[in-house]
C-alpha cells in the first residue's frame, strides 16, 4: 500500500524493482539512484537525523509520515496520501520527476 500511495502522489519508489518486498539496501545504492526525497515514518527530529546521515552526499528532502496513518486500515491511508502529495509537490522543481524512497 505504501508504494501505491507514493505513486498516487507522483512519486516513485526507487527500489520498487527489488526482488524482495523489504530489501536491505546500501548507502551506495541510494546515492547512485539520486533521489529527490526520502519518506520515513516518524517526526521532525527523526527527519533531521536522516538528513544529517545523508549530508553532504545527498540533499534530498526528508518527508515524515505518521506510521499509524499508513499502516492501519480505514480512512488513514487517504489522509496520508493528502499529506504526502502536498509535501512531494514541494520536493522537486515543477515538471521534474520526483523519485522517492519510503523506509519502514
Amino acid at each position: 500500500m505504501q508504494n501505491e500511495v507514493l505513486q498516487l502522489c507522483g512519486g516513485e519508489n526507487i527500489f520498487a524493482d527489488a526482488r524482495m518486498p523489504w530489501p536491505q539496501v546500501s548507502r551506495e545504492q541510494v546515492l547512485v539512484r539520486q533521489l529527490l526525497a526520502i519518506v520515513i515514518p516518524g517526526d521532525e527530529a527523526q527527519a533531521q537525523q536522516v538528513a544529517q546521515f545523508w549530508c553532504p552526499q545527498l540533499s534530498a528532502t526528508v518527508i515524515t509520515i505518521n506510521d499509524d496513518l499508513l499502516s492501519r486500515a480505514g480512512p488513514r491511508p487517504i489522509l496520508t496520501a493528502q499529506k504526502l502529495c502536498s509535501q512531494l509537490s514541494l520536493a522537486g522543481k515543477p515538471g521534474e520527476r520526483k523519485i522517492t524512497a519510503m523506509r519502514d
